[in-house]
């Protein structure tokens, strides 16, 4: 079962697992932890598997020119066609392909046609290794040329203002208003040009601090933990909330306590930036009282459930995290907000996308939301069910869609591991100290496809 799943299909297409058959003994779904899923078709496992045991290595080595490596022992690379694109900021400006015969545990050095370095950019080469008798991708790789993640530009509209009406306040902007609940501090609306841009359920969490995911498998341990301490029903409540005005925006400030067991363990501040173009700037601060191994942090909001497509410039197309990622190469990718979910036989929680630059919501319209990191990359998914669906459900078809577009923008995602059954994450891929978690995003509104100036 570690090659492929084993499970039941059942005649409603579901698959069923360990205990779903009133055996007497059984392992769950342990059974379902393999590189193909049941039909054979791929899991993104096996994606990843496929880049990490890929028999070419590219590295650069100065100006155009890059280096491979042939691990093979005993096949040259005859049968073997190099594809390779160059990209600056997720766009790809130049291409190719070309034929080399690199013998077993042998080196090639080659010069390829694109742009000079532009060290103000993002600038990667990907490579793709295909079999040249069937055309199928054997491996791909991403090399990094350079990394510039911009500080969000300054933003000159300064014609905002606010007023306090019937318990809200209501910021004014060139471009429409932001209101918030002032006993609350919950915002309320967020209208650019007459396209309300959050969910107007009176439910709808809406910039709520998280620090907790629903189980995945290779948390079943640590998972126990957290919930001797209360992380996975961490309460959230509002100690203070103020607005005012500024020189150039209108700033409002929350700062949430959040209860383990009635005991406060953390303070999340978080300030919105309203400026008058309809932009804000989110920056939320995590404190922490105690050494915590925390599953995350970031904050979670929902939108209109017709903002279903997305865009995003980041790692991609699949389900990545930062200790698996080597399937996932850093481009820009449009999806919805249905297939970013990876579908398990037993659901878990899924479809984390890293070192996120914007990622943009939208309807069918054109209107919506695009968030943007400001010099540190973001952890992005956005589902359509709450995390409360996720932990409760056994199979997959107990994901039913609530009509939500749920976001989660996030600071920090503590990487997988492999410890259902093998090594828990490795540390640099943890939060496990008290130092605070800082982090800014900008939202921009995105109205008929263009984002507002």
């Amino acid at each position: 079962w570690e090659w492929a799943d084993h499970a039941v299909l059942e005649k409603d297409g579901t698959y069923t697992y360990g205990g779903d058959h009133d055996e007497y003994a059984h392992d769950l779904n342990f059974c379902v932890d393999g590189l193909l899923l049941p039909n054979r078709d791929l899991s993104t496992s096996a994606y990843e598997m496929r880049c990490v045991y890929r028999p070419i290595t590219a590295s650069y080595v100065s100006n155009n020119k890059y280096s491979f490596h042939n691990s093979n022992f005993f096949e040259d690379t005859s049968k073997m066609t190099f594809r390779w694109e160059y990209l600056q900021n997720g766009e790809i400006l130049s291409e190719g392909d070309f034929k080399v015969v690199i013998p077993p545990e042998g080196n090639y050095t080659v010069t390829l046609k694109h742009p000079l370095l532009n060290t103000s950019k993002d600038c990667f080469i990907n490579f793709y290794y295909i079999d040249s008798r069937t055309g199928i991708e054997m491996a791909r790789e991403q090399l990094t040329l350079c990394l510039s993640v911009d500080r969000l530009a300054k933003i000159d509209a300064d014609n905002v203002a606010y007023v306090e009406e019937n318990g809200k306040y209501k910021i004014l902007t060139n471009n429409g208003d932001v209101v918030f609940d002032k006993q609350t501090g919950k915002m309320l609306s967020y209208n650019i040009k007459d396209n309300e841009l959050i969910s107007q359920d009176e439910s709808a969490q809406m910039f709520v601090p998280t620090i907790y995911r629903a189980g995945i498998d290779n948390y079943m341990f640590i998972d126990k933990n957290w919930k001797k301490l209360g992380i996975d029903k961490a309460r959230v409540e509002l100690r203070a909330f103020r607005c005012e005005k500024l020189k150039d925006k209108v700033q409002a400030v929350t700062e949430q306590r959040i209860y383990l067991k009635n005991k406060i363990r953390f303070i999340c501040t978080t300030t919105y930036d309203i400026y008058g173009n309809g932009c804000i700037d989110v920056n939320s601060i995590l404190d922490i009282a105690k050494n915590y191994d925390l599953p995350k942090f970031g904050l979670t909001l929902e939108l209109p459930e017709s903002l279903r497509n997305v865009l995003y410039y980041g790692r991609g197309e699949l389900e990545n995290y930062s200790d698996f990622h080597e399937h996932s190469l850093i481009g820009i990718y449009a999806d919805r907000v249905e297939t970013l979910q990876d579908k398990y036989i037993k659901p878990q929680e899924c479809g984390n996308r890293s070192e996120i630059r914007w990622a943009q919501l939208t309807d069918d319209n054109g209107n919506g939301i695009r968030f943007v990191a400001d010099e540190k990359t973001l952890n992005f998914t956005a589902q359509t069910y709450r995390d409360e669906v996720v932990a409760n459900a056994k199979h997959s078809k107990d994901l039913i869609d609530e009509n939500r577009t749920i976001v989660k923008i996030d600071a920090f995602v503590r990487g997988i591991g492999s410890n259902s059954c093998g090594p828990d994450t490795r540390v640099e891929y943890r939060h496990n100290s008290v130092e605070s978690i800082d982090y800014t995003f900008r939202m921009v509104p995105v109205i008929k496809g263009e984002l507002i100036k």
